[in-house]
């Protein structure tokens, strides 16, 4: 009999592949080796798995995330953002969890993910905190709110313009070092200039 894990696994693939809209019980059912009738033993709905799955995810992602923050905290703020830029492409360059996620931003949009970071939520504030404070020190134009938050999405921005690259294209380390080399001559120019 299938673990929840083995049906974690195989929902994973499905979601990835055919999105929430496009994958059935049945095809989760089929990749696992189950009768459909069997999954709803240990999930009630499709909703039910698909938000396991995305719990699962999410937690991973935070955990590698605040695990590399942990081993570049020491360095210069240019070397941890670029360590975690890495980490972003690296965490997706697996092309299935890029494509669930992207599917995931769709099909729950904005408003409803805040339920995937519950488990999560301790690690990723513990993290954005640290990460936060960390960046500031060293750069006291970031004491003000309005340009950390300006500086703070740009780098979120070109995090998710990296990963769309990556979605159609796939990793290219000299696109990668051009595309850091770019945001950080441009954010310096700006903390530089204030």
């Amino acid at each position: 009999m299938a673990t929840k894990e083995q049906i974690k696994d195989s929902a994973f693939y499905c979601f990835a592949h055919y999105g929430y809209e496009g994958t059935t019980m049945q095809d989760i059912a089929s990749a696992v080796g189950l009768k459909k009738q069997s999954l709803y033993a240990h999930f009630g709905s499709k909703e039910e798995l698909y938000r396991a799955v995305m719990k699962e995810q999410y937690r991973q992602i935070a955990l590698e995330l605040y695990d590399a923050y942990i081993n570049l905290k020491e360095k210069p703020v240019e070397e941890l953002l670029k360590g975690l830029f890495m980490k972003y492409a690296e965490i997706f360059s697996d092309r299935r969890r890029l494509l669930l996620w992207k599917r995931a931003a769709i099909h729950l949009g904005s408003g409803d993910t805040k339920h995937l970071s519950s488990d999560a939520w301790p690690v990723e504030y513990s993290f954005m905190e640290e990460l936060h404070k960390t960046i500031r020190e060293p750069h006291p134009t970031l004491e003000d709110p309005a340009v950390f938050q300006t500086f703070i999405a740009s780098y979120q921005l070109m995090i998710q313009g990296y990963l769309e690259w990556m979605l159609v294209k796939g990793h290219d380390n000299e696109i990668w070092k051009a595309v850091w080399t770019s945001f950080w001559r441009g954010a310096m120019s700006c903390l530089c200039a204030n």
